[in-house]
């Protein structure tokens, strides 16, 4: 859990190993605190073993001892990890979140289905996230997004419009090949890339949020860092090796997005960047622009073709299975008329024969209708996924919209990566998370030092703030201005510096810096997507849902009311 407001001053109470308090710390000792996104929060203060005039002894100084814990104004629980000490008169302390000590717990796991809150029955060797991690650390799971614990079932143009309505969820399940790790990293490393979520850790309450990225931070604080109000320096960053504008997309058992993308490719392509700064010519982004758009209203047509092809498919299978049922009916009654000797009941069964006979004539006919308007709409989505294809994309006039010349051009933009998932065993998923990641990853990073003057005695005062209300918490976005940028940019980390009340802020255009790929070879596990037919009607929450009834959910219990 993010402390939302800076103060110039926090109170401090040492407790014992099993959380019994023994004495409040003067805010006046606070040296600094440090925050950041997929960081433990760092915590530090100097005790003098002496105070006063009197030189009263301080009776909690020889009671400050490693792994004792620091309760910061009842909503964050830190560990002591190191303590120097000088001259025996005076102690610097440096605290962790309690988090740290997820550290030193190991998990040994093999072949295991997990879901995240909801033990599913059904499924063999299953268990739920949230008791393993009690059982294990006597911590649980807070709230998670229901984008994070659930999977929907999505048409493409549910994903490039981010359609949601009628989207029926299930509980995602992931199955656990092998894991030997320590409780942190599992869950920083393994679960945030299978359930594809940010942690956070509420070290008060010894609970683990699981945010989607949309949901970590706000967008809407109207606060702006320039040089005329809180700016004092700034120093800026920019690095291109990670950018990337083509993504080929790899899932489980050498899945592909060929199906269900509609240039019919392997990848997916964004040259959104280098069309905004300028490094095209004007006729290049003229036509990926025309391009974008004719595409648009392609995907349309193509997504109602497919959907149209799938209800075909439905029926064509239905009637199909009919038609067998009426041969092997013809073949019954034939051979019942061949042994029968009753000349009545061998007219009885001529009259089913001529009944079943006549069945199997229209289904023959129905058959073959449905099979030739397969064939039709399959040659419709083909030339729909030749005509999204740049080389072949025409405009409306049916003139090609690139040159040799252009497409050459292009090629100097083709910045290329792999995004492997041995999770993903649905072609939709895999575009839905490819898409994500590739929107994340067409810009290049870029980073910010920032250091702020005053800013904590600005943000106590009520009178200077008319839009902003001071809280300011991790993955917030706010405006940085200077003589040569305005840009909204990411809150990603903190250092709160308590002796000269300055802050020291780090800016991002990316929230976080998790790798995009599960193939890294220092990893020590996969993970494989296992999937069911559940009941549509077991599972009603998603994600569009919850945010419109706005529901109310407990902090401390980490449970929705």
């Amino acid at each position: 859990m993010f402390i939302k407001e800076l103060k110039d001053s926090y109170k401090l109470v040492l407790c014992k190993i099993n959380g019994e308090p023994m004495g409040t710390i003067f805010y006046e000792n606070l040296s600094s605190l440090s925050k950041g996104i997929e960081k433990v929060s760092e915590l530090s203060f100097t005790v003098n073993k002496f105070y006063g005039a009197e030189g009263l002894e301080n009776p909690l100084y020889n009671e400050l001892k490693t792994e004792r814990l620091i309760n910061l104004d009842d909503m964050e629980t830190y560990v002591i990890k190191n303590i120097v000490e000088q001259n025996e008169t005076i102690k610097t302390v440096t605290a962790f979140s309690r988090e740290k000590k997820l550290f030193r717990i190991s998990v040994e796991i093999e072949d295991i289905c997990i879901t995240l809150k909801t033990l599913d029955p059904e499924v063999p060797n299953s268990y739920t996230l949230d008791e393993l991690l009690y059982d294990e650390t006597g911590w649980k799971l807070g709230y998670i997004s229901p984008s994070v614990q659930y999977t929907s079932n999505g048409t493409i143009l549910d994903i490039l419009q981010d359609n949601k309505v009628n989207v029926t969820t299930t509980e995602k399940l992931r199955y656990q090949e092998s894991i030997s790790s320590n409780w942190y990293d599992y869950i920083m490393n393994e679960i945030a890339d299978q359930f594809e979520c940010y942690p956070v850790f509420d070290s008060y309450n010894k609970l683990v949020h699981l945010y989607d990225e949309t949901e970590l931070g706000e967008s809407d604080l109207q606060l702006m860092l320039s040089y005329d109000n809180y700016l004092k320096s700034k120093e800026r960053e920019t690095d291109t090796e990670d950018i990337v504008t083509r993504l080929v997309l790899s899932g489980n058992d050498d899945l592909t997005v060929v199906g269900c993308n509609p240039t019919g490719y392997r990848y997916i392509e964004d040259f959104s960047y280098f069309m905004e700064i300028g490094e095209m010519s004007a006729e290049l982004t003229n036509a990926l622009n025309k391009y974008n758009e004719i595409t648009s209203q392609r995907i349309l047509e193509w997504n109602r073709l497919r959907n149209e092809k799938a209800r075909k498919n439905e029926e064509y299978a239905t009637e199909q299975k009919k038609l067998l049922i009426c041969y092997s009916m013809i073949k019954s009654l034939e051979t019942a008329i061949d042994l029968t000797e009753s000349g009545a009941y061998q007219a009885k069964l001529s009259e089913d024969l001529v009944a079943e006979t006549d069945k199997k004539t229209l289904l023959e006919k129905t058959v073959t209708q449905l099979y030739n308007e397969i064939k039709a709409l399959s040659e419709q989505i083909t030339e729909i996924n030749r005509l999204c294809k740049k080389k072949y994309a025409t405009d409306s006039n049916g003139n090609l919209i690139f040159t040799d010349r252009l497409l050459n051009e292009l090629k100097e933009f083709i910045y290329q990566d792999t995004y492997s998932n041995d999770c993903i065993t649905n072609e939709e998923d895999l575009m839905k998370i490819g898409m994500r990641k590739l929107t994340e990853m067409k810009y290049p990073t870029k980073t910010w030092s920032v250091d702020v003057v005053n800013f904590i005695e600005r943000l106590i005062d009520n009178e200077f703030r008319t839009q902003w209300n001071g809280e300011l918490g991790l993955g917030d976005m706010i405006v940085l201005k200077g003589e040569d940028i305005e840009e909204a940019i990411y809150l990603v980390g903190y250092t709160q510096n308590f002796k000269d009340k300055t802050l020291q802020l780090e800016l991002s255009n990316k929230k976080g810096n998790k790798e995009f790929s599960l193939s890294i070879g220092e990893r020590l596990t996969q993970a494989k997507e296992v999937y069911k037919n559940y009941n549509n009607n077991k599972y009603l929450l998603n994600s569009i849902k919850l945010k419109r009834i706005g529901v109310n959910y407990d902090k401390i219990n980490g449970k929705i009311l």
